[in-house]
């Protein structure tokens, strides 16, 4: 690449992050035009491109990507460059990246809030949290009863492939008046850095550059099938965080396998229960010994997998990632992650039907 066109590409850096902030401020354009016309188009593109592969490119290309820049350090070193010239460098490929980055998925970021978009209230009271807290508890309890045969550890009987091959089956229940979705997400797989990202503390990523959805192959399966989930409503373009997980708990509750049903009742409980416990102990204190034994001890598994993995790694990485989602017009960071709480039971006021 010429001197000059690196100067143009590094240029136009700055004027891409003032059309972005931009685009910010028509949430409905952004909705309508991008969101549901043109992300599809490309989403659909890609996942043709690299569904057929049965390991995750988008892996290959993050490990290429780390490679390439210690390379483009060490050459940098060693030729004794100047600091324009390395400056001129970063700037190009971080240009280029960004644009890619955007265009591709991370538009999404400013689009309609889901409530918005599904015409959904913005606030909810205790009485109200704890009216859907008892119908997810219920369903949990019903299913875990019937799925566990009387043994008091509930096992998911599918291997992590059957699950992700499945995942996607409840995205296509969705009644286009409740989601605007009609097809399915593909191109999931587990991640080739399950060891490394159990440490940072997450579940899956979405792969914006190949349009894959990552899923960590070492948690319990009783989590990784609404992990499964909650990365293709990102694939679908539900970027921030609490929508995808309102969304992968829909997707999994929908889904016609009783397994998925009760783990994504599960998942959305603990939400639920833990918010009911912030706001009122005496309710929540009411509500828990309702609950089966066998899925308090799923619970408690699926607690004791993550403290395996505790580590100051995790502190700065959930830093990072809250200051960019922060960055991304999601004012509460990784704090929004608890936003599901309010899209459930606004959600089960406008459709009470739907938990029963």
């Amino acid at each position: 690449m010429s001197k000059k066109h690196q100067i143009f590409i590094s240029i136009s850096l700055p004027i891409q992050w003032l059309l972005v902030r931009l685009l910010g401020r028509y949430p409905e354009w952004v909705e309508y035009v991008y969101s549901q016309k043109i992300y599809p188009l490309i989403a659909l593109i890609l996942q043709s491109l690299w569904n057929w592969v049965p390991f995750s490119v988008g892996d290959i290309f993050y490990l290429s990507l780390i490679i390439g820049i210690i390379y483009i350090g060490y050459n940098t070193l060693k030729k004794r460059q100047s600091i324009s010239n390395v400056l001129l460098t970063f700037t190009t490929y971080l240009s280029l990246f960004y644009f890619t980055f955007h265009l591709f998925w991370a538009i999404n970021y400013y689009r309609l809030p889901l409530y918005q978009s599904m015409d959904l209230e913005a606030e909810y009271s205790t009485e109200e949290l704890y009216t859907t807290t008892l119908k997810l508890l219920q369903n949990t309890n019903a299913l875990y009863t019937e799925l566990s045969e009387e043994t008091q550890q509930l096992e998911i009987p599918y291997s992590r492939k059957e699950i992700r091959e499945q995942a996607s089956e409840g995205y296509l229940t969705f009644s286009k008046n409740v989601l605007p979705i009609n097809r399915k997400p593909k191109s999931i797989k587990n991640s080739l850095f399950s060891l490394s990202i159990s440490y940072l503390g997450y579940g899956g990523y979405f792969n914006p550059f190949t349009g894959e959805a990552q899923v960590n192959a070492r948690v319990p399966k009783t989590i990784y099938t609404v992990i499964a989930t909650h990365e293709q409503a990102h694939q679908l373009g539900y970027a921030a965080e609490n929508e995808a997980n309102f969304i992968g708990v829909l997707a999994s509750i929908k889904n016609p396998d009783p397994y998925f049903q009760y783990t994504g009742y599960a998942y959305g409980l603990r939400y639920c229960l833990n918010e009911l416990g912030r706001r009122d102990k005496k309710l929540y204190q009411e509500i828990y010994p309702l609950l089966e034994d066998g899925v308090k001890e799923m619970y408690r598994n699926q607690s004791e997998f993550w403290r395996q993995y505790d580590s100051k790694i995790e502190m700065y990485s959930k830093y990072i990632w809250d200051s960019f989602l922060k960055a991304s017009q999601q004012k509460e960071g990784i704090m929004s992650y608890s936003y599901i709480v309010a899209l459930l039971v606004n959600f089960d006021k406008k459709h009470p039907d739907i938990f029963q």
